[in-house]
């Protein structure tokens, strides 16, 4: 996806400007834009996470971390077909290291279940889509 979003701002900028030796593109904009997975912070977490009514699944990562930028396709997929069972959000430890002290966030990526506001499940590192799934699956409501 980022070297579709680069293209696509690199044949804009050659129609109007001429040709473009290189484009500086910012992923993390992109996912601010078109994510289905919203940022949670210190300020939001009470009300967005621990207050929410149904299960929040909450994405710890990094910008420097390798495995967490493998990781957030697949949250994005899996909220996708969850969407409306869960809630998924993402915080960023770099920017909230109390958040992650407080839930022993050690290693990232760590995927941790939020459930009437408690963490009730979590994994540790890159899993594939099932684990995931198979995690959620065992803690919300049959619809």
């Amino acid at each position: 996806m980022l070297e579709t979003a680069a293209g696509v701002l690199r044949n804009l900028l050659c129609a109007t400007h001429g040709p473009v030796a290189s484009v500086t593109y910012d992923w993390r904009i992109e996912r601010k834009i078109m994510s289905a997975v919203a940022d949670v912070s210190q300020a939001t977490f009470q009300q967005e996470v621990l207050g929410n009514e149904q299960p929040v699944l909450v994405d710890f990562w990094a910008p420097w971390c390798g495995p967490c930028k493998m990781l957030s396709p697949i949250v994005e997929k899996v909220a996708a077909s969850h969407a409306g069972k869960a809630k998924f959000m993402k915080l960023n430890t770099d920017e909230n290291p109390s958040l992650a002290g407080q839930y022993q966030v050690s290693g990232i990526p760590c995927l941790i279940l939020f459930k009437g506001g408690q963490a009730v499940d979590r994994i540790v590192g890159y899993v594939p889509e099932q684990a995931i799934a198979s995690m959620l699956s065992r803690h919300l409501n049959p619809a």
